[in-house]
C-alpha cells in the first residue's frame, strides 16, 4: 500500500519503560521483550530472508542469553508456537480492538453467544482473521448440517491447545540444558505454561459457548449439561492461569480506564488483573448451574428475565376460536403447547402467564395452517416461533415486531421467540406458511403488558441465551 515507514510500540506502551513483571528492581522492556524488538527492527527493514538462515540466526542469538545452542533450539520453538495462541484466537472469537493484554483476561459466556449486546468491533474478524466462521453462524451451519467453511472456532480452539501443549514440552526440554540466565528463562517458561492455560480456558469455554448456541435449536436439556461441564473445566484452567500469572505479573492490561468495557468495565485497580477476574467466572458458572436446574421442570422462581410487573389480567383480550380443531389454553407454567406434541411450557416469560393462547396440531402445521378467531376489541397478538429450523414455520417480517427473544422454555423444544401484530377487532386469521407456531395471547394496545413487551424490544442489553449466566 505504499508505506514508507513503520511507528512499533513496546509491548507495554502505558508503562513505559518499564515492565508489568513483579520485580524488585522494576525489569525495564528493551531488556525483557528485547526479542520483540530486535525481530521488529530486522524484518521491518527486509522481510524477505531465506528461512534456514533465519532460524541459525536466532538460534545464535537466544544461545547467547542461555549459554546453550540446544537449549535455543527448543526455546525458539516455544517462542514460535506459544506466539500463535492469542494472535490467531482473537480475531476469530474475540470482540475488542484490547488487544491480546485485553483478551489474556479472558471473556464471559455471554460475550461469545451474544457479541452483539457489547458493541463489537466487527472489523477485527472481518478485515484481520482468514476467511471462517464466527461461533454463532458455525453453530447454526452445525445444526442445519450444512458444509463448513474455512477457519471455525471450536477446531482453531482444539488446535491451538495443541501448539501450546508443544510449545510447554519445549521449553521443558531446554531447562536442563540452559547454563545462563537462568531467572529470566525462569519467567519465559512460566509465560509459555500460562500460555497453555490461556488456550484450554479458552478452548474449554468456546465448546462451552457452543453447546449453549446448539441448546437453543435442540431444546434438549443434554446440551446445557455438556456445557455445564465444558465451563467449569474452563474454570479450572483460568484458576491455573492465576496461580501462574498471578504472583509474576502486577497486571495484566496496561491501560486502566473505563474505556476498556471487555470483559468487564475497567478502572484505576478494577479488573486488571486474572485474581480480580476470576469470582466474577465463579459466579458465572454458579449462576448457570441454578439457571439450567430451573429448567428441569416447573414451579420454581422464572429463570426467564422480568422486565417488571405486569397486569396481564386487566391487560388481556379475551378471544373465540372458530377454527376446528385449534383450542384456547392458559399461558403458564406445565400448559401444553401444541394439541398432538408432549411439549410443556417448563417457564413462561412473566408478561405472558395468564393470558389465553391458542394452540394447534403441529403436524398439521407441517403441511400449512390457518387459524382463525374474534376479538372484541383491537388487540396486539403475540405467536411464539421456536426458533430452530424444519418443522417450526419462519416468523413474518412485515409489520410484526419481535418483542420476547425468549418467550417459553420446554424441554427438547427450541426456544421461542415471540412476535406482535397489532389486529383490528372482529373476525381476523393468521397464516405462516409450512411449520408449527403457538399463539401466546391477546393484549390490549397501550396496556402495561405491551409496554413492557416495547421496552424490552428496545433493550439492547440482553440475549435470548444470556439469562443463562446471570444473576436474578
Amino acid at each position: 500500500m505504499g508505506a514508507k515507514g513503520l511507528h512499533l510500540y513496546p509491548l507495554r506502551y502505558w508503562d513505559w519503560p518499564v515492565t508489568a513483571d513483579v520485580a524488585s528492581p522494576p525489569l525495564l522492556q528493551i531488556d525483557r521483550d528485547w526479542i520483540w524488538f530486535e525481530a521488529w527492527a530486522r524484518y521491518a527493514w527486509n522481510p524477505k530472508r531465506d528461512a534456514p538462515a533465519e532460524r541459525r540466526h536466532w538460534v545464535e542469538r537466544i544461545a547467547l542469553r542461555y549459554g546453550s545452542r540446544a537449549a535455543a533450539e527448543r526455546i525458539l520453538d516455544a517462542y514460535e508456537l506459544s506466539g500463535e495462541v492469542a494472535p490467531r484466537l482473537l480475531p476469530r472469537i474475540g470482540i475488542t480492538t484490547g488487544a491480546r493484554q485485553t483478551f489474556a483476561l479472558g471473556m464471559l459466556m455471554t460475550q461469545l453467544i451474544n457479541p452483539a449486546r457489547y458493541s463489537p468491533w466487527v472489523e477485527m474478524w472481518e478485515a484481520t482473521a482468514p476467511p471462517g466462521e464466527r461461533l454463532e453462524e458455525w453453530a447454526k451451519r452445525e445444526w442445519e448440517k450444512q458444509p463448513h467453511t474455512g477457519e471455525t472456532p471450536p477446531r482453531l480452539a482444539d488446535e491451538l491447545v495443541r501448539v501450546a501443549t508443544r510449545a510447554v514440552e519445549d521449553i521443558e526440554a531446554a531447562a536442563p540444558l540452559v547454563t545462563s540466565g537462568h531467572e529470566e528463562f525462569s519467567r519465559l517458561r512460566n509465560d509459555i505454561h500460562a500460555i497453555r492455560a490461556l488456550a484450554r480456558h479458552y478452548a474449554w469455554k468456546v465448546h462451552a459457548a457452543a453447546s449453549v448456541l446448539r441448546y437453543r435449536y435442540s431444546g434438549e436439556l443434554a446440551d446445557l449439561d455438556r456445557a455445564q461441564e465444558l465451563l467449569d473445566r474452563s474454570l479450572e484452567e483460568y484458576r491455573e492461569l492465576v496461580r501462574l500469572a498471578g504472583p509474576a505479573y502486577r497486571d495484566a492490561n496496561s491501560l486502566h480506564a473505563a474505556s476498556r468495557r471487555i470483559p468487564f468495565i475497567s478502572g484505576p485497580g478494577l479488573y486488571i488483573h486474572w485474581r480480580q477476574c476470576l469470582p466474577e467466572y465463579e459466579k458465572e458458572a454458579a449462576a448457570f448451574r441454578r439457571n439450567r436446574a430451573r429448567l428441569r421442570g416447573p414451579g420454581r422462581t422464572s429463570a426467564l428475565p422480568t422486565n417488571g410487573a405486569s397486569n396481564t389480567r386487566t391487560s388481556a383480550v379475551s378471544v373465540k376460536v372458530l377454527t376446528l380443531g385449534a383450542e384456547v389454553f392458559t399461558v403458564d407454567r406445565g400448559a401444553a403447547l401444541f394439541t398432538d406434541l408432549s411439549y410443556k411450557a417448563a417457564e413462561v416469560a412473566p408478561e405472558l402467564r395468564g393470558l389465553t393462547g391458542i394452540r394447534i396440531s403441529a403436524r398439521a402445521a407441517g403441511k400449512g395452517a390457518t387459524v382463525e378467531f374474534e376479538i372484541a376489541e383491537p388487540a396486539r397478538i403475540l405467536v411464539g416461533f421456536p426458533s430452530g429450523a424444519g418443522r417450526w414455520a419462519t416468523p413474518p417480517k412485515d409489520e410484526w415486531d419481535l418483542v420476547l427473544e425468549s418467550g417459553v422454555l420446554a424441554p427438547r423444544l427450541p426456544l421461542v421467540r415471540v412476535f406482535s401484530h397489532l389486529l383490528p377487532a372482529g373476525r381476523n386469521q393468521v397464516d405462516f406458511g409450512k411449520g408449527g407456531f403457538v399463539i401466546l395471547g391477546f393484549v390490549k394496545p397501550g396496556s402495561g403488558v405491551e409496554a413492557g413487551l416495547q421496552s424490552r424490544r428496545s433493550s439492547r442489553s440482553r440475549g435470548d441465551l444470556d439469562w443463562l449466566f446471570e444473576e436474578e
